[in-house]
């Protein structure tokens, strides 16, 4: 996969950098106009994933805190939540608690329990579906 790190890299940059001027363009459309986060998104990360390609199971450091939002651009995907670990002793990640077919151009916004006690990632498909 391909990645686009925005915002300063989690784990290396100690605050917060500045988004470039589009991006930020959107982070505000979708703070003020539709008034989906409680404050201006401050870190971006844009993935351009190919067929087969996954991402591993993960939780999102404090940098993403509360929300997380997946947009989908160029095709459609499923994502995958995990049961996270602490809470079950299957670290096998090979069969998802849940899935979401998200379809091209649309936009995935969690928190609370999804964000908190569930892992989330993209299995390796060759089709999604």
């Amino acid at each position: 996969r391909r990645l686009q790190c925005w915002g300063g890299i989690v784990g290396v940059s100690k605050k917060n950098e500045a988004l470039p001027t589009w991006l930020n363009f959107i982070c505000e459309k979708l703070y003020t106009e539709f008034q989906i986060f409680p404050e201006l998104p401050n870190h971006i990360l844009i993935n351009d994933y190919q067929k087969g390609d996954g991402i591993m199971p993960h939780e999102d450091g404090n940098r993403y805190a509360p929300y997380v939002a997946i947009l989908s651009l160029n095709s459609d995907i499923q994502f995958d939540f995990f049961d996270h670990p602490r809470y079950t002793n299957n670290t096998s990640y090979d069969k998802p608690a849940t899935s979401l077919y998200l379809q091209n151009k649309s936009l995935l916004i969690f928190r609370d329990d999804a964000y908190q006690n569930y892992l989330h990632g993209i299995l390796p498909r060759q089709f999604d579906g």
